[in-house]
């Protein structure tokens, strides 16, 4: 009898999660493939997996060996092979990816000399009597058990495996390093040459250096390596590339500066290398292998959440509240207060430009902070990842230069064209099609050409108010280093503090105004939609949404590009006649609510993005107060 269910083929969609056991020493993995295909390879440890449904093949020194249903794999340490769909109807498998102390830890709970490692002499297997043992054993490290369970049924299980079908014919010292585990006939020249390159590879190493290394012809050396390992010197350095740069991703770093730290190229050629060869974008292997705190009874059983690529579900009260925390509030506080302070005044001159009176005015910050808010916090509760919008900062730079003769109801008819336009690249995914094959230091280039202004602000900042301004930075860079989360807010409240002592506070003049919502009758013209609605939609595409894809990247995060531009494109159709003239995805505001500061786990961080919608439709409420603000 199954103790676990097996992956449906029949459903037309291609799944794979990768994920650490509870267990060191143990990865876990399962794939429903229809068209994959992984690339030469190899593993540093064991690798042991079944062969559910449809077929597959790989190709190991020169032959091609089939995977079949209800058959087993058995894959040597460093065994370069490579693994692909064989049938009409897929591929489904589980593997476990066993390390060398593992095993060795298992060989001297089996009475086995530790140095004597097990080797199989046939990629796959056929042995019913194993498939019972593995599935209670794969079942075991993926959910909530007891250490003794786990332990006792993976001992079983490789006790029976080992008996079965492994040999024992090669001693091998424990002062070696696992990426020399038996390869037939390796000379001393290519053992030497694997132990370089992986204490090496995330350097540029040429063919000569190599060469040298062994006092060899370079040709004379790939064609030995080629024959002897199985793969060239190249693609066995980039493995281990990737096999650093995976352990890497159990650290908060950014996906693209772990690509760079480990000799990839940008963040587009360590994602596709990685899901070349373990079937998942680092991405998606980041979050399924996130920390969490799992604590069970002996009654409690519940399964791990399913990963696999499904669409996700608006969240439960109780679930958000316990997500729910102080930073994360305070940095969509802050993401706000940057984005109105910093760019607001901005709006406002746009919309004097097209002659809006100051019930018109109120009604554009009623309508940007309503879609502002609505898409942040909406999009951030589907998908459970911080996704914050903006108005489009270069598009009322733009109003501001070529409105001027053009009429508010010509302009809504430009802003609505704009919109369907934005709507259009997002939800068809033309958008994120371009963004893929645009290099990610391309666009965090254009990202950092936007904060370096920001920066420079600063200290452009100090030549009116120098006692301000430096102590906020001064607090800040402290802060920053000492209690990062609470850096910002602090700096803030030191600067309202000193504003109020030298008197340049003046909320005692301050009256709340509600906004009047006006709807414009949009018209049509070609000079308007030449004139503003085209370029508004480029500068919008260009300088807003490109930086916000490159942040949501940089953060790690794999939230899908295309619908939430779609969503900001219908927000700001629906709004444009009320003053919505374009929203996008924010770039600065993001990076302060997707970041540490906001909540030391990544999967939490969406609580940001909803206080950011919140607080967005806050100010959106008072449009009248704002607006009165930037006049005075």
């Amino acid at each position: 009898m199954d103790a676990s269910p097996t992956l449906d083929i029949k459903k037309a969609t291609e799944t794979s999660r990768l994920w650490n056991a509870s267990t060191p020493g143990i990865e876990l993995f399962e794939a429903k493939l229809l068209h994959h295909r992984f690339g030469k390879h190899f593993h540093e440890g064991y690798t042991i997996g079944f062969n559910e449904s449809g077929q597959g093949q790989c190709l190991h020194q020169g032959k091609v060996h089939t995977h079949y249903p209800n058959s087993f794999n058995c894959i040597n340490p460093g065994a370069v092979h490579t693994g692909e769909v064989a049938a009409k109807a897929g591929w489904a498998f589980r593997n476990l990816y066993l390390s060398i102390p593992l095993i060795q830890q298992v060989l001297i709970q089996l009475n086995l000399p530790e140095q004597q490692l097990p080797h199989f002499p046939n990629i796959v297997v056929k042995n019913p009597s194993l498939k019972p043992k593995f599935y209670q054993l794969f079942q075991a490290l993926s959910q909530p058990a007891s250490q003794l369970k786990r332990d006792s049924l993976l001992l079983q299980f490789l006790a029976s495996l080992f008996e079965q079908e492994a040999q024992f014919p090669t001693q091998l010292s424990l002062t070696r390093s696992p990426s020399h585990t038996p390869i037939a006939r390796e000379s001393k020249a290519i053992s030497a040459l694997r132990n370089y390159l992986q204490t090496h590879c995330t350097k540029d190493i040429s063919i000569d250096q190599l060469a040298k290394q062994v006092n060899l012809n370079p040709h004379y050396l790939i064609r030995c390596f080629r024959q002897q390992v199985g793969t060239s010197p190249h693609r066995y350095k980039q493995h281990w590339q990737l096999i650093k740069a995976k352990q890497a991703l159990s650290t908060e770093k950014p996906i693209a500066a772990i690509a760079i730290e480990y000799g990839f190229y940008d963040q587009s050629h360590f994602t596709r290398t990685f899901k070349r060869t373990f079937g998942l974008p680092p991405g998606q292997y980041r979050t399924l292998n996130a920390p969490q705190q799992v604590s069970f009874s002996k009654t409690d059983h519940r399964p791990l959440p399913n990963t696999e690529k499904q669409p996700r579900t608006l969240l439960n009260p109780m679930s958000f509240i316990k997500d729910l925390s102080f930073s994360a509030v305070i940095a969509g506080f802050i993401s706000v207060l940057v984005g109105f302070t910093g760019a607001g005044v901005i709006v406002f001159q746009a919309a004097q430009t097209l002659g809006a009176t100051p019930v018109e005015i109120g009604s554009w910050i009623w309508a940007l902070g309503l879609g502002m808010g609505l898409t942040s916090l909406l999009l951030s509760l589907r998908y459970r990842k911080p996704v914050i919008t903006a108005w489009s900062t270069p598009g009322a730079a733009l109003l501001i230069s070529v409105g001027s003769g053009v009429s508010m109801a010509e302009a809504t008819g430009a802003f609505l064209v704009c919109a369907l336009l934005i709507m259009l690249c997002g939800f068809t995914g033309w958008f994120e099609k371009a963004m893929n094959k645009i290099p990610l230091s391309l666009a965090s280039a254009l990202l950092a050409g936007v904060l370096l202004q920001f920066g420079i602000a600063v200290f452009t900042a100090m030549e009116t108010q120098f006692a301000m301004v430096f102590s906020m930075l001064c607090v800040y860079l402290i802060l920053r280093q000492r209690i990062p989360r609470y850096a910002v807010l602090s700096a803030l409240v030191l600067g309202l503090i000193i504003a109020a002592t030298q008197g340049l506070t003046q909320f005692d003049s301050l009256n709340l105004q509600l906004a009047q919502p006006t709807f414009t009758r949009p018209t049509f013209s070609l000079s308007a939609l030449v004139g503003i609605g085209l370029p508004l939609f480029f500068v919008t595409m260009a300088s807003q949404n490109v930086p916000g894809v490159a942040i949501i990247r940089a953060f790690g995060y794999t939230t899908p590009v295309s619908p939430l531009i779609g969503w900001t494109g219908a927000a700001s159709f629906l709004l444009a006649p009320f003053g919505g003239f374009a929203m996008n995805l924010a770039a600065i505001t993001a990076a302060i609510s997707m970041g540490a500061e906001a909540h030391e786990d990544p999967d939490k961080r969406y609580v940001a993005g909803v206080a950011v919608g919140v607080f967005y439709m806050v100010i959106g409420l008072f449009g009248g107060t704002v607006g009165a603000i930037f006049a005075a």
